[in-house]
């Protein structure tokens, strides 16, 4: 029995090193295990937070793209407007002009005519004058009335000239005038419609270098595009990567907790039975004993009584051997309390030790617990902030995926503007090509029009020539006539002079006759 009861307690300190050695063996597990963690979450934290940021950046830029591929558009399409608006002004202006053309050649004619005109009317003018000054001497000189018939058919006539040459001289100046306006507007607005051909051409250009630059932004973007598609696929492999080498870990670190679970409790359960085992054996051990103290309490008792029974009986023997059995079966039961005592102690002292392993043991394993419960949720928070982190992922590539179809459609769009701008421009071009092709032919026209009224105004011309010689003829006769006329009048009034003479001088012979006969 001492060997058993000396024993236990090593027994035990070998459990409690075996104990310690595993839960130091544990600890490390889990030391390598909250390392391993931190790396997982060194290496997952930076290229989450650098591809959340890259991928927010990249949306941010496409959407900044979009944007601005939108606004090149609006200011295309008003630029288009712009340009129209133009051509259709240049077509009302260039037939405007094609009209002033038309207006200057007739003005140049006109100018023409009026100046030949006018030296004709110079002529004119002074031989009417030379008639007039000749007929107001021929009234000077004679003073009758009675020669003024025919003076007053020429003057008529002069009158009726004077009033018909003024008036086509006033429509010829007002013609002249509204010509030379309509030059004036024309010249002044073939230079506006220079400038504004020059400012044509350079908004021409101006949108030609932007259509360029839509071109290139949209080439950019498409490379953008491919490179974030590019890049999203090599941060899908390395999320892939990154997720297999999370399983593999949650797969080892799992099989690490189910081993430490695994062993910790087979642990424990061995020294719980080894325990129980000393608790028994050293229970059978004290029962024992106390079946000998109780034994030998009542061999004692018996044997007290026997003794005094046979002190009484005999009462001859000797003190000396009486004291010698009592002191013997004394120290018997003194050495039996003793051991009694040692076994108490033992047991006490072996129930404390496993008391204490036990709540040691009970405080390993909830902490244990603890560290595997605390291990279940950072896994959860892992396996939620994973969740998060795909979603968030899953969003941001819906967002570039939203990114690159809107790039798509700017794109298209872009295309689309382009091609119509483009085609609007060749239209623009046929257009001015056939307006070029309609005015040289209205030119043309307006040429052989202008030809044919040259042509006409120069047989007016010829027949106003022809009017005014003939009009120099009958004024040169009539100015023959007028000589004629006034030659004849001044023999008449010599002849009548004479006359007049004569009878004043005849009167005079009367009167001094008839004074004479008076006197008598």
């Amino acid at each position: 029995m001492k060997s058993q009861v000396e024993f236990s307690p090593m027994r035990m300190k070998q459990m409690t090193e075996t104990i310690t050695k595993e839960m130091s063996v544990v600890q490390q597990l889990k030391l390598e295990v909250e390392q391993m963690k931190l790396h997982l979450e060194q290496t997952q934290c930076p290229s989450n937070t650098s591809a959340s940021m890259y991928k927010d950046n990249l949306v941010q830029n496409l959407e900044l793209q979009v944007e601005s591929l939108k606004e090149e558009l609006w200011a295309e399409s008003n630029l288009r407007i712009r340009l129209e608006e133009e051509l259709s002004r240049m077509e009302d202006e260039l037939r405007f002009y094609k009209l002033a053309t038309s207006s200057e050649a007739q003005t140049h004619q006109i100018q023409y005519q009026k100046v030949q005109q006018e030296d004709q009317l110079k002529g004119l003018r002074n031989s009417v004058k030379e008639n007039a000054s000749f007929k107001n001497e021929t009234s000077t000189n004679d003073g009758e009335p009675p020669t003024d018939e025919l003076p007053e058919r020429d003057n008529a006539k002069e009158v009726n000239f004077k009033h018909r040459r003024p008036a086509e001289e006033d429509e010829l100046k007002v013609e002249l005038a509204e010509t030379q306006l309509l030059y004036d507007s024309a010249c002044q607005r073939v230079k506006e419609l220079e400038g504004k051909l020059v400012s044509l051409e350079e908004k021409y250009e101006v949108a030609c270098r932007t259509v360029n630059q839509t071109f290139q932004r949209v080439s950019d973007t498409l490379e953008l595009a491919k490179t974030a598609a590019d890049e999203r696929d090599a941060a899908i492999a390395d999320q892939a990567n990154t997720e297999s080498e999370l399983h593999k870990l949650r797969s080892v670190i799992e099989n690490l907790i189910e081993e430490a679970g695994q062993k910790t409790r087979e642990e424990v359960d061995k020294v719980r039975e080894q325990a129980n085992q000393n608790i028994t054996a050293l229970l059978g051990e004290l029962h024992m004993v106390e079946k000998n103290r109780s034994q030998l309490a009542m061999e004692l008792e018996k044997y007290k009584i026997t003794s005094e029974r046979e002190i009484q009986m005999n009462s001859n023997i000797p003190m000396n051997q009486v004291d010698l059995r009592l002191e013997h079966t004394l120290q018997r039961a003194h050495q039996a309390e003793r051991e009694r005592d040692e076994l108490k102690l033992k047991l006490e002292t072996s129930e404390s030790s496993r008391e204490r392993v036990l709540a040691a043991k009970q405080s390993e394993i909830e902490q244990l617990l603890c560290e595997a419960k605390l291990l279940k949720e950072r896994l959860e928070t892992t396996e939620a902030n994973q969740k998060l982190n795909e979603e968030m992922f899953k969003r941001h590539s819906e967002s570039i995926k939203e990114a690159e179809r809107h790039a798509a459609e700017a794109r298209q769009q872009s295309e689309a503007a382009q091609r119509s701008a483009l085609q609007q421009v060749m239209h623009a071009h046929q257009t001015l090509e056939l307006q070029e092709a309609e005015a040289k032919r209205r030119i043309d026209a307006l040429e052989n029009a202008s030809r044919l009224s040259v042509k006409r105004w120069q047989d007016i011309l010829t027949k106003q020539q022809k009017l005014t010689m003939q009009w120099k003829s009958e004024a040169q006769l009539l100015a023959d006539q007028l000589e004629q006329q006034g030659n004849a009048m001044r023999a008449e009034t010599k002849h009548y002079k004479d006359k007049v003479e004569q009878l004043l001088r005849k009167l005079a012979q009367l009167e001094t006759s008839k004074l004479k006969m008076m006197g008598m």
